[in-house]
C-alpha cells in the first residue's frame, strides 16, 4: 500500500530513474498509475531534498496540463518513505517504441502523430513547460488510437543547465537537442528537434542519431546530419526543418502546424545563431541573478562587461559576406547549405536570398528523393553570386546566373568585363561597358545567349508544371490515382505493416464473372490508397478460416493472408 490508498498490482515498465505499476485506488474504486522515481541511497540529503522539490515541481506542471486531450493526466504527487510517487491515468495501450517493433508507420498515422504532439508540445510551452525528453518510449498510443505525450516528471530529473550521469539522459541521447548535448542553454525548441527525432523514426523505422555507446550519439546528435529520408513523402519538409542544428532555423509549434497542412517553410538562415532560437529560452535565470550581484559590488567593471559581448561577437560585417541568390527550377522545396552548414530552405519555383560567409567554399542542395547539387563558391566579401537549381532526372544541377561585384569594387573598364567572360556564366551578369563594339562578331549583352537559355527554361518549368499537376491528382483524385494505379503500382505480396493497398478491379473478358481484381500496393498519399496494413498475418479462427480482428479485413494473397484496416 502507498500513502494507505494506493494498492501496487504489477509493474508495467522500469527505467533508469523508476518504473511505473498498476495500483488500485482504495478510495475511488478505480485503477490507476504509480510512477515511483527512485533516489540513489548514497545521495546527500541536501541534494535529496532538492530532488524531491524538483520531482515534485515538475509533476505539478504536468498536472496544469492535465485537461488536454494529448497529455497523460496527472492525479496526485505524494511521498512515501523518502521516495517520490506521481498518480496519473492508467493508459490501456502500449508506447510508440513498442508499436515501432513491427515497422515504420505509414505517412497518414505519422502526420496524426506530428498533429497530436504539436498540441501536446503547444499546450506545455504556454505553460512555461519544457518537457526535455520527447521520444517513441513517451509517447503512448491507446488501443482508440489515441495519442498521449507522457513522462513530465521524470524529465525532470536532469539538474538545470547540463548534463547529468542519471539514466534518463544515458536512455535519451538520441533524442537529445544539439545545445542540449553541447551542454547551452535550451527551451521550446529543443522539444521540437526531439520531435523532429521521433517522426524519424517512426516513417524510416530507425533514430537518426542512435549509435553504439551514448557518447557517439550525443556527438551525432550534435554534428551529424540525419540521413536522407525515403518513406516521409509530403512529411520530408516538415521533419527535415525539425532537424535543424541552431534552435533559431527550426519552425516554433504554429509554423510546423502550418507546415502539416502543406503550406512552405519560409526562409530562415541562421546566421551562426547558436542561441534559444525564436522561441527563447525557459531555463537558467541564476547567470542574471550572478550579474545583477557583480553590479552592486564593481559598476565600473560591469559596464565594461556590459560593452564587451557585442565587440567580440557581433554579425558578420556586410564586407565579409557573400550575399546568395538561389533560383528555384527544380519543382521541388531545396535545402541550401554552405560547407555543409544549413543556411536555408528555397521553395519551388522561387528566389531566395542568403548570406553566407565569404570564407565558404561549398554550396550545396539537397531535397528528398533526388541527388544533391553542389557548386564551388568563389566570391569576394560582398559580392552577390546567383546560382540557378535545376533537375535533370535524379541529378540536382546548380549553374552560374552571374556574379556581381560591390559597388565599391566594380571594374572600371570593358577589359575587366570581358576578362570573365570564359568563367561559368558570370559575364553574362555584368553590366557590359557603354564602349563595346557591336562588330567584329561579338555578341552583344542579353542576345542570343539569354532567349535560348530562357526558352530553354519556360520548357522544364512547363514540364515540371505538368509533373506537378500530375502529382497533385494522383495524391487527391481518386478517380486518376486508381487509373495510375492500374498499371504502376507494387506487388502486395512485399508488403509491410504500414504500407498502403487497394483492390484494383477490372471486368472479366466473358462479362460472366462480374467484377475481378487484385490487391496491389500503392503510395500512402495517393488517393488510391484504400486500406493500411496492421497485421502481416492474419490469425486462424476455431473454424479453420482466416479473421482479423478490431475492424480489420482479411487481405489474401499468394502464401499467405495479411490484416488490413480502412484509411
Amino acid at each position: 500500500m502507498i500513502s494507505a490508498r494506493y494498492r501496487l498490482l504489477r509493474t508495467l515498465g522500469s527505467g533508469g530513474m523508476g518504473r511505473v505499476w498498476e495500483a488500485h485506488d482504495g478510495r475511488l474504486d478505480t485503477r490507476v498509475a504509480l510512477k515511483e522515481l527512485w533516489l540513489p541511497p548514497a545521495m546527500a540529503p541536501e541534494e535529496r531534498a532538492e530532488r524531491l522539490k524538483r520531482a515534485e515541481l515538475e509533476a505539478l506542471n504536468a498536472a496544469r496540463l492535465r485537461d488536454h486531450p494529448n497529455i497523460v493526466t496527472v492525479h496526485d504527487v505524494l511521498v512515501e518513505d523518502g521516495c517520490p510517487w506521481i498518480v496519473m491515468q492508467l493508459v490501456s495501450g502500449g508506447t510508440l517504441q513498442d508499436r515501432l517493433t513491427d515497422g515504420p508507420v505509414s505517412v497518414s498515422a505519422a502526420r496524426r502523430l506530428a498533429k497530436a504532439l504539436l498540441g501536446a508540445l503547444d499546450a506545455a510551452h504556454r505553460h512555461n513547460i519544457v518537457h526535455r525528453d520527447v521520444k517513441p518510449a513517451n509517447v503512448m498510443v491507446t488501443e482508440e488510437r489515441q495519442i498521449l505525450l507522457t513522462d513530465f516528471g521524470i524529465a525532470a530529473s536532469e539538474a538545470g543547465t547540463g548534463l547529468t550521469a542519471t539514466g534518463v539522459v544515458v536512455g535519451s541521447a538520441p533524442y537529445l537537442a544539439p545545445e542540449r548535448a553541447k551542454g547551452e542553454k535550451y527551451g521550446p525548441a529543443s522539444d521540437l528537434f526531439s520531435l523532429g527525432v521521433t517522426l524519424f523514426e517512426a516513417l524510416e523505422g530507425a533514430s537518426p542519431f542512435h549509435r553504439e555507446s551514448s557518447a557517439a550519439s550525443l556527438h551525432a546528435v550534435a554534428y551529424e546530419e540525419a540521413p536522407r529520408m525515403r518513406r516521409a513523402g509530403p512529411l520530408e519538409p516538415l521533419v527535415t526543418a525539425l532537424l535543424a542544428k541552431a534552435p533559431a532555423d527550426r519552425p516554433s509549434v504554429a509554423e510546423a502546424a502550418a507546415m502539416l497542412k502543406g503550406k512552405d517553410w519560409p526562409n530562415k538562415p541562421s546566421e551562426g545563431t547558436t542561441g534559444g532560437g525564436r522561441q527563447g529560452t525557459a531555463e537558467l535565470p541564476t547567470k542574471t541573478t550572478a550579474e545583477k550581484t557583480t553590479a552592486k559590488q564593481t559598476p565600473t567593471k560591469k559596464a565594461t562587461t556590459k560593452k564587451l559581448p557585442p565587440q567580440k561577437k557581433p554579425a558578420a560585417p556586410a564586407a565579409q559576406k557573400v550575399k546568395l541568390e538561389i533560383a528555384n527550377e527544380a519543382g521541388a522545396q531545396l535545402r541550401v547549405r554552405a560547407d555543409e552548414v544549413t543556411v536555408g530552405w528555397a521553395a519551388a519555383r522561387t528566389t531566395a536570398t542568403f548570406k553566407v560567409k565569404a570564407a565558404a567554399r561549398a554550396i550545396e542542395v539537397t531535397s528528398s528523393g533526388l541527388n544533391r547539387g553542389l557548386w564551388q563558391l568563389k566570391a569576394k566579401p560582398g559580392e552577390t553570386v546567383r546560382l540557378a537549381a535545376r533537375k535533370r532526372g535524379k541529378d540536382l544541377l546548380l549553374s552560374s546566373a552571374g556574379t556581381s561585384a560591390p559597388a565599391s569594387r566594380a571594374p572600371s573598364s570593358a577589359g575587366s568585363s570581358s576578362a570573365g567572360a570564359s568563367s561559368a556564366g558570370s559575364s553574362s551578369a555584368r553590366p557590359s561597358s557603354a564602349g563595346s563594339p557591336a562588330g567584329s562578331g561579338a555578341k552583344p549583352s542579353g542576345g542570343t545567349s539569354n532567349s535560348t537559355d530562357n526558352s530553354g527554361t519556360g520548357c522544364v518549368l512547363l514540364v515540371l508544371a505538368a509533373i506537378g499537376l500530375a502529382l497533385l491528382l494522383y495524391g487527391q483524385h481518386q478517380g486518376f490515382s486508381r487509373w495510375v494505379s492500374h498499371e504502376l503500382h507494387d506487388d502486395a505480396s512485399t508488403s509491410k505493416v504500414g504500407d498502403c493497398l487497394f483492390y484494383d478491379t477490372h471486368q472479366d473478358a466473358d462479362k460472366q464473372a462480374g467484377p475481378v481484381g487484385e490487391w496491389v500496393r500503392v503510395p500512402c498519399w495517393s488517393a488510391a490508397a484504400e486500406y493500411e496494413v496492421s497485421s502481416l498475418y492474419a490469425p486462424l479462427s476455431a473454424t479453420g478460416t482466416r479473421t482479423c480482428t478490431a475492424g480489420g479485413t482479411p487481405v489474401v494473397l499468394t502464401g499467405r493472408t495479411l490484416c488490413a484496416t480502412r484509411k
